[in-house]
């Protein structure tokens, strides 16, 4: 099979559709060492979704802008949102260089194309569907070094912290939850905005399909160097309307829940605890 990226080299394995580095915090981090999806909550997984869809040579590059952005992004916020710890300062902003484009552009069209493949008969709302096959074109194109820029198609780039509440969703639990560990990958629209989102824990993506009203503010990619900051962010209505449509599918993953995967669950959830108190117990004792 012929790799979607380059179009040159053969797909030898799957390889994955949201970066490695996401789910190996969700499990890692797990009170039960797996992750649960919304279609079939009952199975448990250890991985994210795979494709065969890109040779060695692309998986290694792609994997390159990958692994700066989990040293330099991912894994230093999310180390800090776990251990709480004063050698870990919350990031108000970090260093980038051309290497964040390529990640968040890499990411958007691995997203898309992976969403159209899937549902090529389904065809987006508002007409979206030509917008949709030109940014994966402008994307591939920019991936591969045949354009310099990704023109009407620009990525956003937003981390997202432990909310109190939002308008909207009744849940709070839910909403944390989301908001620190949901891992997942769609499109939304309205009739002047189009995006596709793609969810690593607490970094989101926004790849832009169609956008009218130019809404978002302190969020986009540029495409050179400096310093990203994540303070003072406009985010679009439609990212807000996507948020609230995920989080409404958590309740109803719940309803199909079997009784008995309930209880493995509720075990190692009980387990996960009792060894957290007894680590801080003995490292209050280390501070006497």
């Amino acid at each position: 099979m012929q790799c979607a990226l380059c179009r040159k080299g053969e797909t030898s394995e799957a390889g994955h559709i949201i970066p490695h580095f996401a789910f190996r915090h969700l499990v890692k981090t797990s009170p039960t060492r797996f992750i649960r999806g919304y279609d079939n909550p009952n199975v448990r997984l250890q991985d994210g979704k795979t494709r065969h869809f890109l040779c060695p040579n692309c998986e290694d590059i792609l994997g390159r802008w990958e692994k700066i952005f989990a040293q330099n992004v991912f894994h230093p916020l999310h180390i800090h949102h776990v251990k709480r710890d004063r050698d870990y300062p919350t990031m108000s902003q970090f260093p980038y260089g051309e290497w964040l484009l390529k990640f968040c552009v890499s990411v958007s069209w691995r997203s898309l194309y992976d969403l159209m493949l899937d549902h090529p008969e389904e065809p987006l709302p508002h007409g979206d569907n030509e917008n949709a096959k030109q940014a994966l074109t402008v994307w591939r194109e920019y991936l591969i070094g045949e354009r310099e820029s990704v023109d009407a198609f620009p990525q956003h780039l937003t981390i997202v912290g432990s909310p109190v509440e939002t308008s909207g969703i009744a849940n709070t639990s839910d909403l944390k939850l989301f908001f620190e560990r949901g891992i997942t990958h769609s499109t939304w629209h309205n009739p002047f905005e189009s995006y596709v989102f793609t969810k690593m824990c607490r970094v989101i993506v926004a790849g832009t399909i169609k956008d009218q009203v130019r809404p978002w503010k302190g969020t986009l990619v540029g495409p050179d160097s400096g310093h990203f900051s994540l303070q003072e962010q406009v985010l679009s209505g439609v990212f807000t309307s996507w948020i609230r449509s995920d989080i409404a599918g958590m309740p109803i993953a719940r309803d199909r829940l079997s009784e008995r995967q309930s209880e493995v669950i509720d075990a190692a959830i009980k387990k996960f605890l009792s060894k957290n108190q007894g680590d801080a117990d003995s490292e209050k004792n280390d501070r006497k």
